[in-house]
Parts: C-alpha cells; structure tokens; sequence
C-alpha cells in the first residue's frame, strides 16, 4: 500500500507495512465471538476467517 509522506507539490510516497501483526487461531476467534455476539453466532466451518492483506 502507498501512503503519502508530506502534502504538497514535493509529496513522495513509500511503501508501508504493517509492524502490528495480530493473528489469532480459530480456537481464540471463536471464543472471542462467543463472548460478543453469544454461542448461537459462533461459526462452525473450518476455514471461517482469513487474514485480510490488501486494502
């Protein structure tokens, strides 16, 4: 992802990458929805979330 350096008529961009990993497992996912939204919203598929990596 380009993210601009300074505004203006000099603007440079670069590229950015997160320093802030948080990957949880399915375990921790669902006991975190569990907690939100109650048991009934929990998914049960494997494979339910993924790690978002563009935009």
């Amino acid at each position: 992802m380009r993210i601009p350096v300074a505004a203006g008529p000099h603007e440079k961009s670069c590229l950015m990458e997160s320093t802030t990993k948080n990957r949880q497992g399915d375990a921790v996912l669902r006991t975190l929805i569990a907690r939100a939204f109650g048991d009934d919203e929990v998914p049960t598929a494997d494979g339910f979330a993924e790690e978002i990596t563009e935009g």
